[in-house]
This record gives structure tokens, sequence and C-alpha cells, in this order.
């Protein structure tokens, strides 16, 4: 083989080590946060609500109509 070959296969080795490693990475992160959601879900499931946050549900419920403004007239 020549050096240049060498090189090539050298370079091609290094980059699918890198898309490995990346891979690995990318997957250890997916697990990470599927674990952080779970520890939230059940941190929410046995925190009870307070009265302020019912209320905030409440409102947000409830639909806001925003009334028209007639043209060249502020609010």
């Amino acid at each position: 083989m020549s050096e240049a070959e060498e090189k090539k296969i050298a370079m091609e080795m290094e980059r699918k080590l890198r898309n490995e490693e990346k891979a690995k990475e990318k997957e250890m992160k997916k697990q990470r946060a599927l674990e952080k959601a779970k520890l939230g879900d059940v941190f929410k499931s046995s925190k009870p609500k307070t009265i302020a946050e019912k209320k905030i549900d409440k409102e947000e419920e409830e639909e806001f109509v925003d009334p028209e403004t007639p043209l060249g007239e502020k609010r």
C-alpha cells in the first residue's frame, strides 16, 4: 500500500471512532434526560398543589378574548 492509502485508511478509522463516540454521548444524554424526566414526574405527583397553583390552572383554562381596537386608536 502506498503512503497516501494508509493515511486515507487512518483518517477513515479516526472518523468512525469519532462518530461512535458521538453516538455513545448522544445515547447517554438521552438516558440522563429520561431519568430526569422520571424523577420530575415522581416529584410532581408526590407534591400537593398549592392554592395559588390551582388558581393559575383555572385561569389558564379560561379563554381570553382580546377586544378589537378601532384603527388609529390606542388601547
